[in-house]
């Protein structure tokens, strides 16, 4: 993960980057105006978690 700089939005940990990227466990978004980034500067973090999977101890089928 590139590591430029570091944000605190909420309790996450989010790094400046300067494209999205390419791994499916990190959530990228272009940063919003009013954070004064630059322009394309993208959002990056591997800790979000969806509460739902959380808390469930097993999910439904998802084979094939």
């Amino acid at each position: 993960m590139c590591a430029r700089r570091q944000h605190h939005i909420g309790t996450e940990q989010w790094y400046e980057c300067s494209e999205p990227s390419d791994d499916p466990v990190i959530t990228c978004f272009l940063a919003p105006e009013w954070m004064n980034l630059a322009e394309e500067t993208w959002l990056c973090s591997d800790a979000l978690k969806s509460e739902d999977k959380r808390w469930r101890s097993s999910y439904g089928e998802d084979s094939y």
